[in-house]
């Protein structure tokens, strides 16, 4: 066999191979993964949704290819909407007995968000950040709102939730990435008006 025909079915085979393997759910280390997950935001996350895993109402519930390490499941959410055509991106990270356990988890948790950020095409680095809502016991439930630090049109509506909830005995800890237009742009024309 040629040289030439050789690295041409060996190019063939890895491109094929790897084309197959992403797929497949994989999980990254959690500062990659979200960053790779707001890379896609821009794209409504097409270039991550799986295989279509509930369709209910107005709702179409979608399996990510990417997951963050240690999550329990990551779904990707569609709705049912002529107005609204954005999709939303879920990481159930845990649930916890203890409140103290997850208390703890959801810190860790916020801090590692803190830390991710992403490089564009131009070089330039958005760094994700928001405010600390710290959890309390008493509250059923509690959210840290991050948004990127840009100026960027593509990214304004981005925001990341980082949520602690209380839920059938346990406590649950999310991590939502959604798009947060303004009311007037969703809400049909009828619910505007004032006559």
């Amino acid at each position: 066999m040629k040289p030439t025909t050789a690295l041409i079915i060996c190019l063939l085979a890895t491109t094929i191979g790897y084309a197959q393997s992403s797929t497949t759910p994989r999980k990254g280390n959690f500062s990659e993964t979200m960053t790779a997950v707001l890379k896609d935001f821009t794209f409504n996350y097409k270039n991550i949704a799986g295989d279509l895993v509930l369709s209910q109402g107005e709702i179409d519930n979608y399996a990510s290819n990417i997951e963050l390490e240690g999550s329990e499941s990551c779904m990707i959410t569609r709705y049912h909407s002529a107005l609204d055509t954005t999709a939303s991106w879920q990481a159930v990270m845990g649930h916890y007995e203890e409140y103290p356990q997850a208390a703890k988890a959801y810190s860790a948790f916020y801090r590692n968000l803190n830390n991710v950020n992403i490089k564009l095409i131009d070089g330039s680095i958005l760094y994700l950040k928001g405010n600390y809502e710290a959890p309390k016991e008493e509250l059923a439930f509690v959210t840290s709102a991050l948004h990127l630090q840009t100026g960027d049109d593509r990214y304004k509506n981005l925001k990341v939730e980082l949520e602690l909830l209380y839920e059938m005995n346990s406590w649950v800890i999310n991590i939502n990435v959604v798009t947060k237009e303004d009311d007037s742009k969703v809400r049909p024309d009828w619910m505007g008006k004032n006559d």
